[in-house]
């Protein structure tokens, strides 16, 4: 079997693999299903949800969920779709309260002159800058996701992954958790680098794949299924 996208996503249970919630089957139902949710993989069945779980919003920051966010702007090229996955997301920020879930906002705000990405010459750390992007209030969670007291947001990432420079690992492992479900933005970038480095660090990982979304429909369609 290679080791294309797709088989990755769908292999066992210690590796990464997509669900979604655009289905009724697969949204989690509390008065039916109350602490559990189901989800399509390789068919329909019912994965528990348990103090062992939670959920990392990434990146539901002003520069992607505003309007006048500069990511947006620049990059989203289906902002349809863009504004289902935002709105998919809002409603699993409240079923994973409803839950109680370990709900983690995973943020990205450099320092003015981005010393915390270093001089980099290539890739995202060179391009944040060359952007100016996630400075002037960009870098603020957006209101619809501003997080609760007993919710841990993560601050001080230096990469595209959650766990770049980050606390990230610290934290879960001290509350025992070992299940992650992931959603944000984008797909191909901060999601896809997080899904891979949760999966190295031997985390059970699940891609909430319509609360997620990349700058355009192929992008995204790129993601879930090869």
């Amino acid at each position: 079997m290679s080791l294309s996208r797709r088989n990755f996503l769908k292999a066992n249970a210690v590796a990464a693999t997509a669900i979604s919630i655009t289905m009724p089957v697969n949204i989690v139902k509390a008065d039916e299903h109350k602490g559990d949710i189901k989800k399509n993989v390789m068919g329909t069945d019912r994965h528990q949800l348990n103090a062992n779980a939670a959920v990392l919003f990434i990146e539901f920051q002003n520069e992607w969920v505003a309007s006048q966010g500069n990511l947006r702007r620049l990059l989203i090229t289906d902002d349809t779709d863009f504004k289902k996955a935002i709105l998919k997301a809002k409603k699993l920020l409240a079923l994973a309260r409803k839950n109680s879930l370990h709900i983690f906002h995973i943020t990205l705000q450099p320092d003015k002159a981005y010393k915390v990405l270093g001089n980099a010459q290539f890739g995202l750390r060179a391009a944040i800058p060359h952007a100016g992007t996630w400075q002037d209030g960009m870098q603020n969670i957006h209101t619809d996701f501003l997080p609760l007291a007993d919710e841990i947001v993560i601050t001080e990432r230096t990469g595209a992954s959650a766990f770049s420079g980050s606390m990230l690992d610290s934290v879960l492992r001290n509350n025992k958790i070992d299940t992650l479900y992931l959603a944000g933005f984008a797909s191909h970038v901060c999601v896809e680098s997080t899904l891979r480095e949760a999966h190295d660090k031997g985390y059970t990982c699940y891609v909430i794949t319509d609360a997620t979304a990349a700058f355009n429909t192929e992008q995204q369609q790129h993601f879930e299924t090869e």
